[in-house]
């Protein structure tokens, strides 16, 4: 903070620093971290705490959706879309949790999301992902009966 700034919300008292979304000064009363970052009560209110632990269980519970409490949508779209592969679905895992941790600490800006998302994301994956692998089961299923019947000689 330089020189000697007052609150924007208490004009007769020292700011101790400035919110990292608005640049108002806010004074110890004032200020909230999240992320590592100072922000002035209007601007907290619109983020939340970055979790790695979260991060974690969401990436575990559909693939991508770490990604997706990451803000990272893009790379939770090629997640989901390759996790029945298994291995990028463990990248995910792991990467959910990285990123997550890289934003706590401040080392990386984080947008956030609102949990409702998330919990429309946990529903969709869900879903995405029953029908995916109902699919793959079924194909799966399908080439062997073909397959039976190819060898008994009644196809």
């Amino acid at each position: 903070m330089e020189g000697s700034q007052t609150c924007f919300f208490h004009p007769t008292v020292v700011a101790a620093a400035a919110c990292d979304a608005c640049g108002k000064p806010v004074c110890h009363v004032c200020r909230r971290s999240l992320n590592a970052l100072s922000f002035c009560e209007a601007c907290a209110a619109n983020r939340h705490e970055q979790c790695p632990l979260a991060a974690t269980v969401f990436a575990l519970l559909v693939p991508g959706l770490g990604q997706v409490y990451n803000a990272e949508y893009r790379k939770g779209l090629w997640v989901f879309l390759t996790g029945w592969l298994v291995l990028p679905w463990i990248w995910g895992i792991v990467d959910a949790r990285r990123v997550a941790g890289e934003i706590q600490a401040g080392r990386r800006p984080g947008a956030g999301v609102w949990p409702g998302y998330i919990v429309l994301a946990i529903k969709l994956g869900v879903i995405g992902l029953s029908l995916t692998y109902g699919f793959i089961v079924w194909g799966i299923v399908a080439t062997l009966g073909m397959l039976a019947s190819l060898i008994s000689g009644t196809g």
